[in-house]
């Protein structure tokens, strides 16, 4: 497995990861905000999950919100 193969794999767990923590965390104020209708909270949390089955598929027409240009092993071995 190649270096940028595994930072590819990272980038994109960390990512979910993030989207994922907004996506849940959005949902729990929204249910919160809604005090007495049990149907309309559950609508809130199936809309969160199903945000949360399309989000990997998203990737393939958003692009990524996060680049890092690495630098060169050329350059870091210069740098030695």
């Amino acid at each position: 497995m190649s270096e940028a193969f595994a930072r590819d794999g990272l980038l994109f767990a960390g990512e979910m990861f993030l989207f994922s923590a907004v996506i849940l965390a959005l949902a729990w104020e929204a249910a919160q905000a809604i005090p007495n209708r049990a149907a309309l909270r559950h609508l809130v949390w199936v809309g969160a999950f199903v945000a949360l089955i399309a989000l990997p598929m998203l990737t393939w027409v958003v692009p990524s919100q996060f680049h890092f240009a690495l630098p060169s092993a050329s350059a870091i071995s210069e740098a030695v």
